[in-house]
């Protein structure tokens, strides 16, 4: 059984089994096998809250600060590394933005130039801004 602990069908034999041995057929043999399946619900719903708390003390460095000497140089390092690199991202980010407007802006700006001139030229006689694409 622990050779292949992720192995769902041999689990669900193994359950199955132990549901059709002669002992589960009382009432008391029932109440053992719930309460043994409730228990290993806990423990594992425990063990999941204990490894996430773990990953997100070490991962994301929550409460850094108090963290011991060795440990707490690091994590600064790390949280001050992982601050810079936000930052110049969300500067040039921004960046980006303000230059996609501002060439926005000008392309409009040029469309409509163009679309007065072209009005203004709008003279059938007027062979040059034929030739233009107006």
């Amino acid at each position: 059984m622990h050779t292949h602990p992720f192995n769902l069908a041999r689990l669900t034999d193994q359950i199955t089994t132990w549901a059709n041995h002669p002992a589960t057929d009382t009432a008391g043999g029932q109440v053992v096998l719930l309460a043994a399946a409730l228990a290993s619900a806990a423990a594992v719903g425990l063990a999941a809250q204990a490894l996430g708390s773990l990953v997100e003390r070490l991962w994301l460095a929550a409460d850094w600060p108090t963290w011991p000497p060795p440990f707490h140089q690091i994590a600064a390092w790390r949280t001050i590394r992982r601050r810079r690199r936000w930052t110049t991202a969300a500067c040039i980010w921004h960046q980006h933005r303000e230059d996609a407007a501002r060439a926005l802006a000008l392309a409009r700006a040029l469309a409509l130039a163009r679309a007065l001139a072209c009005g203004q030229r709008a003279n059938p006689a007027d062979l040059h801004a034929a030739e233009q694409g107006c």
